[in-house]
């Protein structure tokens, strides 16, 4: 009687040892499921909304900041100067530095303030978003992901040729407002870089323009 009570005990000793095992796996598993599909579903879906957002962002601030800092619009004559031979051709296209690099700060401060107090406000990011299942996204309260910066901005001029008739050339000139912003999550982080290009002047250059110009960046 006592053997069979010993056995007893010891079957239910051991049934339970069974079972908190299984209870500990189907946790462990349900734990490394939740953290896979945080990591690799949910933060691929934040990140990348709010880095369409940060794009939206630096675009529109580009182009606001182009327009503060050139209050009174520049004049393709104060970037460029082109020299002429005998025929009417270009023989030369030559830049101010003096005046690109004044714009180029100008529209860098100006850009890298207006981005910098709009990503400050954080990204509105509905809740249910966060669940990473599509059809909720657009549902819940709001929320701002504040986990956003502005890491640094920086210019650049771009020129364009563009033939438009016969010996005659459209000359555009855009600056390259290049932002790059950081996003941190708790299981990624990431650096985006976004190029805005604004267009600051044109012209059409009527003559002929060597082919080192046209298919090359005076800027460069």
């Amino acid at each position: 009687m006592i053997e069979c009570t010993n056995k007893n005990i010891w079957y239910k000793k051991r049934r339970f040892k069974v079972k908190r095992l299984f209870v500990f796996i189907i946790f462990l598993i349900l734990i490394v499921s939740i953290f896979t599909y945080y990591k690799y579903i949910v933060t691929e879906k934040v990140l990348s909304f709010c880095c369409e957002y940060a794009k939206i962002c630096a675009i529109e601030c580009a182009n606001d900041s182009v327009v503060l800092s050139l209050n009174d619009k520049v004049k393709y004559e104060e970037l460029i100067t082109i020299e002429r031979n005998n025929s009417g051709d270009v023989s030369l296209i030559q830049t101010n530095p003096i005046k690109i690099n004044q714009i180029n700060r100008e529209i860098s401060l100006s850009s890298t303030a207006l981005l910098k107090n709009k990503l400050s406000k954080g990204v509105p990011i509905p809740l249910l978003y966060y669940l990473g299942i599509t059809i909720f996204s657009g549902y819940g309260p709001t929320t701002n992901f504040s986990a956003i910066y502005l890491s640094s901005t920086k210019c650049e001029f771009v020129s364009q040729f563009k033939s438009v008739g016969i010996n005659q050339t459209l000359h555009s000139i855009y600056v390259s407002v290049i932002s790059e912003i950081n996003l941190q999550m708790p299981t990624e982080k990431r650096t985006e870089k976004i190029v805005s290009n604004v267009l600051l002047v044109e012209t059409v250059i009527v003559g002929k323009v060597p082919d080192f110009y046209l298919n090359g960046d005076i800027f460069s």
